[in-house]
């Protein structure tokens, strides 16, 4: 299934990666010295990567020099503006000074047109062994993660070979393919943003960079808008482990001009065995007509070398085309990546790229308000009207003659200052460049305008732009604009363009939403028709649990069950609920196995029929869903799905008490930062559930009440008021309908207080004759009741077996006084003491009934009363309580036939249990309204006051031994030291000043 062939590119991916966590705990391991798998590099790792690259380039790459020195005469010069005289040596025809040439710097080339009179380029060029590539390692940049990877070579080199060594030597496709290739073009020399229109252009930059994995590509140079491209990459940056190598998620490439690059001689390698790393440093600097520095914030340079220096020659431009035309290719070596042109302010020059591009059938976005071409090209675009050829009958788009003055006019503002033409031949000029201008107005579609002064997000008119300019299935439209997790695009772009009804690609799109977390588009597909009772299947959920990020919290949790598995089943997620609830469930998660799933595959080899049950749906799928996200932690998609279940109030509890026990897991693990996020998402549920009881409570109170009564198959039967109080939802128990139900189920059809039920029990005719009863609850009156049922009711009554409770204890206190007082003798065992012991009995056998009803009892209500009493019973203070008294009482009857003689002892036990037996009349009063909220703040306050005592120890000890010490410096060791020295300070608190014991300390220190 596609979804089995999804997880496992995932699960390639997963091992690739490394989250900051990991990441974290690889360095700290690395400087311990501790090897703990193999993500840790060798040393030989990158040096068989730089082997690699040398070879590569060593054997398909080389560069161009210019090997014939040939001074230029100062009318030369002055037709090249670009070209400066040097005060020492003329330069040659190629730019470079005679010291630069290769021949100089290499005496075995020889040049046979050194003395030549006239230079020409096909003589005086010449392509050489490339000797300039490796790393670059900026020393004004601290930020950087890693060194830049760059190469120099010849704009004659094929771009297959170019796009081999991107490849195979630098590994740029490690570790995700590009989803996207952004060239940025324009704005070359003292463009710069505003503050506003930075962080907006930035923003929308990273955004479609993260989203899509995309490279950019741009000139490379630390100036204009290559410099603001570098910048927001830095704000960027991120850093991920590919196999062994540390990679950084945003690709940035500068495609510069080798003859304009500052410092370039840093970048040449002496030996012709590259860099490793090659320092460089930037001069912030940038004069007119000179060469400008590398940005710091590119990952990869390509610098092309045409044989000349310090001008630019068109040959990178078309390089950079021709590059980026090659990334985009379907076939013969292209990478079939989409790309997207994106034009920022620009010169003629870049006027002239974009019509290539438009040619190409390459988007092309134009940011509005950024000035010269960019603002030329939108009000082009803005301004032309579709007129109908009379001859074609083709539709074509034209400018208006008034618009075309206008643009003609802001070509000549733009660009004529900058021609040192005569004016006739500048107008002539810009009439052609009025043409482009046209002619890229008839690829309107292929152009999308983004103004960044209104704040537009540069990520979405970039997604537009691909989605206008490629011709691609929708389907594929649609994974486009979830990379960009931009339903609003989908909804608008594509779902209106095309009929789509839900079908298996959309279910597939439905779970890419899902793992990813895209609550829009999981939200816009089930309103375009996908089927969530059909889609969701046994072999989805299983696939959602197992692509969450390796150090996910659920993994922590299946881990424990699945043990050495990688792959886990839903009935490793059953267990996980379990434990997570506190309870058993009763659902078809147990069927999900690796053993059955296994079974199933053999049986589909063997060719016989069995029930497809990985293709198997569920009754209610928004639940499943909904305990998936709250399992692994989606809060917002979890909040969507709980919405749309069937029980909100249930399925509301059930998280919340999930999420305490993820809290509690989390807190003695090594996520423990997960635990307060846990605890606040466990309160929001909690109080999701209150205020959807209340708002039900108020609309019809009976229905409320039928809700929070109402047993729940999956939950074993359990009720909403028992899931409470297994999650501690103290907040949904305090609500008007649960208090409401609480009081209909305490006294379970009577109308008496506890007074009158003591009464009742003591006088029966009281509640044959005088007690009224609750018609809501039993359906019937006090005279529709007979004799028989109205005690019955009277009996069966909480209330009622409360206060029999109640009354029975203070009797069996009463009675356990009076043998301790009175008929406690030794070798005799008076009526009152058996008929103690017998009691007694009768309450151990009775914890071992209720014992065997949970264990045994198949009725999921009966299973929770019996389980509630276990565990009010084994709470620390009870538990602790039963067992010492049943302990002390059945010491006291084994001492009690030891001789007369240790009767004393016997005494003292039976007194202890007696006073045991005592406090366990606390029970009684946590019930009652008013005593058991002062049992809770008493509890509180003896907490704090430990804590006080805690710290008043070391005070009382510091004083204890030097006090001992001073008054008794010589006595001799003995055991009971330690409790003198607690015991001195103890008293002295109450004051007890032991003034005997000091006068004697001091006199045997005056004897001594």
């Amino acid at each position: 299934m596609p979804g089995d062939r999804s997880m496992a590119s995932d699960s390639e991916r997963g091992d690739d990666d490394v989250s900051i966590r990991e990441a974290r705990c690889f360095f700290h391991r690395r400087k311990i010295g501790i090897e703990l798998d193999g993500r840790r590099p060798s040393p030989t790792d990158d040096v068989s990567q730089e082997r690699h690259e040398l070879i590569h380039i060593k054997n398909k790459l080389s560069v161009k020099e210019c090997i014939c020195y040939v001074p230029v005469s100062r009318k030369q010069a002055r037709a090249l503006p670009d070209l400066t005289l040097s005060d020492v040596e003329p330069p040659c025809h190629c730019g470079a000074i005679k010291s630069e040439h290769y021949q100089y710097n290499s005496p075995s080339i020889k040049s046979n047109s050194v003395n030549a009179s006239e230079w020409s380029e096909e003589t005086a060029i010449t392509e050489v062994p490339c000797n300039s590539f490796g790393e670059i390692e900026f020393a004004s940049d601290e930020a950087r993660a890693k060194p830049a990877k760059y190469v120099r070579l010849s704009n004659s080199t094929p771009i297959s070979d170019v796009v081999e060594m991107m490849t195979n030597g630098w590994k740029i496709l490690e570790p995700h393919r590009p989803g996207l290739v952004i060239s940025v073009i324009g704005g070359a020399k003292n463009f710069e943003f505003d503050g506003e229109s930075r962080e907006v252009f930035n923003r929308g930059l990273v955004r479609a960079a993260h989203a899509t994995n995309a490279w950019m590509i741009t000139s490379g140079s630390n100036m204009g808008v290559m410099m603001a491209v570098g910048e927001a990459m830095k704000e960027g940056h991120t850093v991920a482990f590919g196999g062994s190598r540390m990679k950084e998620t945003l690709t940035c490439i500068g495609v510069a001009h080798w003859g304009t690059v500052k410092n370039r001689k840093d970048l040449i390698s002496s030996d012709g065995g590259g860099c490793w790393p090659a320092t460089y440093h930037v001069d912030p600097v940038i004069r007119q007509g000179k060469p400008v520095s590398l940005d710091p914030n590119h990952t990869h340079f390509i610098l092309v070398d045409d044989g000349y220096s310090k001008y630019v020659q068109p040959t990178v431009a078309k390089f950079r085309a021709k590059l980026e035309q090659k990334i985009a290719a379907n076939e013969n070596g292209g990478l079939t990546v989409p790309v997207v042109v994106v034009l920022i302010e620009g010169g003629l020059d870049t006027l002239d790229a974009v019509c290539e591009y438009l040619k190409c059938q390459i988007p092309v976005v134009i940011c509005q308000g950024t000035g010269r071409a960019a603002d030329i090209l939108s009000y082009a675009k803005l301004s032309c009207v579709e007129e109908i050829n009379l001859n074609t009958g083709k539709v074509c788009r034209l400018l208006p003659e008034e618009h075309r003055i206008a643009v003609m006019q802001m070509l000549t503002e733009a660009y004529s200052g900058s021609m040192k033409m005569d004016k006739q031949i500048v107008q002539e000029k810009l009439a052609e460049i009025l043409q482009r201008v046209e002619l890229c107005c008839q690829q309107d579609d292929l152009i999308t305008l983004c103004d960044i002064d209104s704040n537009e997000d540069l990520d979405v008119a970039i997604l537009t732009a691909l989605l206008d300019g490629h011709d691609t299935r929708p389907i594929d439209q649609l994974h486009l604009a979830l990379k960009w997790n931009r339903a609003d695009v989908a909804a608008e772009k594509i779902f209106t363009k095309y009929d789509m009804h839900a079908n298996v690609e959309l279910d597939e799109l439905m779970t890419e939403a899902l793992a990813t977390n895209k609550i829009d588009f999981v939200q816009l597909l089930l309103l375009r028709g996908v089927d969530i009772k059909n889609y969701l299947t046994v072999n989805r959920l299983r696939y959602l649990y197992n692509t969450c990020p390796p150090d996910s919290f659920i993994y922590d949790l299946l881990g424990s069950v699945a043990q050495k598995r990688t792959k886990y089943f839903l009935c490793d997620v059953k267990v996980v609920l379990e434990q997570q609830i506190g309870w058993k469930m009763d659902d078809v998660y147990a069927l999900d196995s690796e053993e059955a799933t296994q079974s199933h595959l053999d049986r589909q080899k063997k060719s016989v029929e069995s029930i497809e049950y990985n293709d198997s749906n569920f009754d209610e799928p928004f639940k499943e869903l909904f305990f998936w996200a709250v399992l692994v932690n989606r809060p917002t998609l979890a909040r969507f799905f709980w919405e749309c279940t069937e029980h909100p109030i249930m399925n509301a509890l059930v998280a919340s008490k999930i999420y305490s026990s993820m809290s509690e897991r989390a807190s003695v693990s090594a996520t423990s930062h997960l635990a307060d996020h846990f605890v606040k998402l466990a309160r929001e549920y909690e109080a999701h559930a209150k205020n959807v009881i209340d708002q039900a409570y108020e609309f019809d109170s009976d229905k409320a009440l039928l809700i929070v009564e109402m047993p729940h198959e999956q939950w074993d039967q359990l009720n909403c008021m028992q899931m409470a109080a297994l999650a501690f939802d103290k907040n949904f128990m305090a609500s008007t309908c649960s208090q409401m139900w609480l009081d209909q189920v305490w006294r379970h059809g009577i109308k008496c207080t506890e007074l009158e039920a003591v009464v009742g029990l003591l006088c029966p005719f009281y509640v044959l004759f005088r007690m009224q009863f609750d018609e809501s609850i039993i359906g019937a009156t006090r005279k529709q009741l007979s004799l028989y049922q109205r005690y019955k009711v009277f009996i069966a009554s909480p209330l009622t077996k409360f206060s029999t409770f109640t009354v029975s204890w203070i009797v069996f206190l009463t009675l356990y006084s009076y043998v301790v007082v009175f008929a406690l003798r030794p070798g005799t065992i008076y009526y009152p003491e058996m008929v103690l012991h017998i009691w007694v009995t009768s309450l151990f056998i009775d914890k071992i009934r209720m014992a065997l009803i949970f264990l045994l009892s198949k009725d999921g209500e009966t299973r929770y009363l019996a389980s509630s009493l276990v565990d009010l019973f084994f709470t620390p203070f009870f538990y602790k309580l039963d067992m010492v008294l049943l302990g002390l009482h059945a010491t006291g009857c084994c001492l009690r036939w030891l001789p007369p003689e240790y009767f004393d002892v016997t005494r003292v036990v039976f007194c202890l249990a007696a006073a045991t037996a005592f406090s366990r009349l606390f029970r009684v009063y946590m019930a009652h309204p008013f005593l058991g909220p002062k049992l809770f703040v008493i509890r509180q306050m003896i907490a704090d006051v430990i804590m006080f005592l805690i710290i008043l120890v070391v005070f009382m000890l510091a004083y204890s031994v030097c006090a001992q010490a001073l008054l008794f410096p010589d006595r001799d060791f003995y055991w009971g030291i330690f409790i003198d020295t607690f015991y001195y300070p103890y008293w002295q608190l109450y004051g007890e000043l032991s003034l005997d014991n000091t006068i004697e300390g001091n006199t045997r220190r005056l004897h001594n």
